[in-house]
């Protein structure tokens, strides 16, 4: 028995080591060498890419994404290096622009591209794309005749909305025109014009420029002047006009200043072709109100995905404008002021002296004949005694104030108040210190009021 146990462990041992010799002797997974060792063709574009194994993430997805970044980048490598972009001194922004956006363009329109090969070990997964040079280019040369196309038929368009009078459309299909070659130098696509090669992105910027100056933007029904009869308030008619024919639907933009500034206020004209642009006077000391309105291309495009790009390409057209100016005639006032102590009339009007100052200061003229004009103003005050004690004597005021309109009698603004009172050891001192509250009082509080009704 004891024979027979000792063969039979025999057996397992040598059975164990030959199993162990086994596992030691299988050949370990060999890495592709493409993966440390980037291929290097004249052919192909190559992208090589790898995503680390994370439970939940879709790794295979971001190898390829990784991929193909990659393999756009050595595309914009290439074109960097043997394409100039023409552009004038003052477009160098736009040039820088265009260059730091090629890699997104080009991620955005790969195609045709082929996976080579992927691997993966425990830890990682890579893959191996590439993309034919020759066939990139035809696609490249594709697209770029069939935005050529495309921009050569929305200028003719542009041009036949032109002869017609559609100026809207016209200038719509311009910029369908500039959108459709946006992704090429200014200087990549020639049109015969008259005989004799000319760039495309010229001819659709010197046709937008062409269109808009026959735009003309008449002013020549000027307003009355800005007076208290109106509110100093006005709307400026303004008719759009060309070839002699009024058009509809034109933005405008009219440009001011008020006391916060700059201040930008948007217009479309009607079916008769006309605007009224309003203008406010809200400083009575300036002798004219002037707005600047133009035309306002940047409304025509600003729903447009490419809006940003077409604000750049007009920044340098010269847009019609015109200066809508009109006279600010100051309102004149005539005051009648009654001033007293005690119902006696004091020897100087201290009320109304300060009142007047503070209007002149407004830009609101003061004149000496009622019937000549626009407003009347009425004051009265007067002092009363109203205590004494072994110290002091408390005196106090009352007043009033009354603005009228001198040919309607209508009245606009009053004001009464009191009693005021002022303290001091005597009537006529106490009486003195009740003018001067008043007279604060008014400065503050009167003026500006006055200031707002009569505005």
């Amino acid at each position: 028995m004891k024979k027979y146990l000792l063969v039979l462990v025999s057996i397992i041992l040598i059975t164990a080591c030959n199993n162990k010799k086994k596992v030691v002797q299988e050949p370990e997974i060999v890495k592709p060498t493409w993966i440390n060792d980037r291929p290097i063709t004249d052919v192909y574009y190559v992208g090589i890419g790898s995503a680390s194994k994370v439970d939940g993430t879709n790794f295979i997805e971001s190898a390829k994404n990784n991929a193909l970044n990659d393999l756009a980048s050595e595309i914009k490598v290439n074109l960097e290096s043997s394409t100039v972009y023409y552009q004038n001194e003052t477009n160098k922004t736009f040039n820088e622009d265009f260059r730091s956006t090629i890699k997104t363009s080009i991620e955005a329109d790969l195609e045709g591209y082929t996976m080579i090969d992927s691997w993966q070990d425990q830890n990682k997964y890579w893959v191996y794309y590439r993309l034919s040079k020759s066939e990139y280019f035809a696609q490249i040369e594709r697209k770029k005749m069939a935005a050529k196309k495309a921009g050569e038929e929305f200028y003719k368009s542009g041009n036949n909305a032109t002869e017609s009078g559609d100026v809207l459309l016209a200038i719509t299909n311009y910029f369908d025109a500039m959108s459709a070659i946006k992704e090429y130098a200014p200087s990549a696509f020639s049109m015969n014009s008259e005989g004799r090669p000319v760039f495309l992105d010229q001819l659709i910027m010197s046709s937008i420029q062409s269109l808009i100056s026959s735009i003309k933007l008449d002013n020549s029904d000027a307003p009355e002047p800005l007076s208290y009869f109106n509110g100093f308030k006005t709307y400026y008619p303004l008719k759009i006009k060309r070839d002699g024919k009024a058009l509809a639907g034109i933005p405008l933009e009219s440009v001011f200043f008020n006391q916060y500034g700059e201040v930008f206020e948007q217009y479309v004209s009607n079916e008769n072709g006309t605007v009224s642009v309003s203008l406010v006077a809200n400083d009575l000391k300036m002798s004219n109100i002037t707005n600047t309105v133009r035309l306002n291309l940047n409304e025509i495009s600003k729903n447009r995905v490419d809006a940003e790009f077409l604000k750049f390409k007009l920044a340098n057209l010269v847009i019609p404008r015109v200066e809508l100016k009109v006279a600010v005639v100051k309102p004149t006032l005539f005051v009648s002021s009654s001033e007293k102590e005690f119902g006696k009339k004091r020897t100087a009007d201290q009320l109304s002296g300060m009142l007047i100052s503070g209007l002149v200061k407004e830009g609101i003229q003061i004149i000496d004949k009622k019937d000549k004009a626009d407003l009347f103003l009425e004051l009265d005050a007067d002092t009363k005694f109203q205590s004494k004690d072994d110290n002091f004597t408390v005196v106090v005021l009352n007043y009033s104030i009354n603005l009228t309109e001198v040919k309607t009698r209508k009245s606009v603004y009053s004001i009464s108040d009191g009693p005021i009172k002022g303290v001091n050891l005597d009537q006529s001192r106490a009486a003195v210190k009740a003018y001067e509250k008043a007279e604060s009082e008014i400065n503050k509080k009167v003026i500006p009021k006055l200031k707002e009704v009569i505005l």
